[in-house]
């Protein structure tokens, strides 16, 4: 009978101790769940930076067309046209080195089969390309455009177009105001909500585009090619954690 007594005690002990051990590991399961469950409290929201800047390149096709039903005569009247472009574009302050020559383009109207039998048979498209940082002075440079035609060019107008050759230095620094504008209306919504903003989540930088300064804010899609001022805009998503 002793010795029984004595085998009861510890088996008693391991017993209650193996009834203890999953309800033990429950309660640190069912923590961590609700732990797990705290961290992903987030909100999810939007930082917008629009930015208005200038272009710092230009390039810019200035062409004319001379027509007739001579060939030998029209060839001149394209050298004479040539001339008078490339003066031009020197006298508005651009250097040699800053424009080239557009090969000529002749079409026989005629044997391609365009136009009416009333039509000037051959017609010669030429004249020059300007790529140039002076972005200031072929903007007013192309607006005096109706000088060239008073001297007799037939000018085709096609219209400048800029870029931003620093667009790539911008980047951090609009992707850093995009954080912080995030930041800020996270900021806003956990007040609300009584939390308080915590470490980034998830962040999506979104697509930087290249518009003309009057696209408006719905406006996704308006590359401003033709326009010296460029806003520059990026909508980034961001997930913040809230504690």
């Amino acid at each position: 009978m002793e010795k029984t007594s004595n085998l009861t005690l510890p088996a008693l002990i391991l017993g209650g101790l193996i009834a203890l051990g999953p309800a033990t590991a429950g309660y640190f399961i069912h923590k961590g769940i609700v732990e797990s469950k705290d961290r992903e409290r987030f909100v999810t929201v939007k930082g917008l930076v629009e930015r208005v800047v200038k272009s710092d390149q230009a390039s810019w096709d200035v062409t004319f067309l001379v027509a007739g039903d001579d060939v030998q005569k029209l060839t001149q009247d394209y050298a004479v046209a040539m001339d008078k472009v490339e003066a031009f574009l020197k006298d508005h302050g651009f250097e040699a080195a800053e424009i080239s020559k557009i090969s000529p383009n002749f079409t026989n109207n005629r044997a391609m089969g365009y136009g009416s039998d009333k039509a000037e048979p051959y017609n010669m498209r030429g004249g020059f390309t300007v790529q140039s940082a002076k972005v200031e002075l072929v903007e007013t440079t192309h607006r005096d455009m109706l000088s060239l035609l008073q001297q007799g060019v037939g000018v085709v107008d096609l219209k400048p177009t800029y870029r931003l050759s620093t667009f790539n230095a911008l980047r951090p620094e609009i992707l850093a105001e995009a954080t912080r504008n995030a930041r800020q209306m996270a900021e806003q919504f956990a007040k609300d909500s009584s939390s308080r903003v915590g470490a980034i989540r998830r962040a999506n930088q979104g697509i930087i585009t290249l518009l003309s300064p009057t696209a408006s804010p719905n406006q996704e899609w308006n590359a401003g090619e033709d326009s010296l001022m460029k806003k520059v805009r990026v909508v980034s998503t961001f997930d913040f954690f809230l504690e």
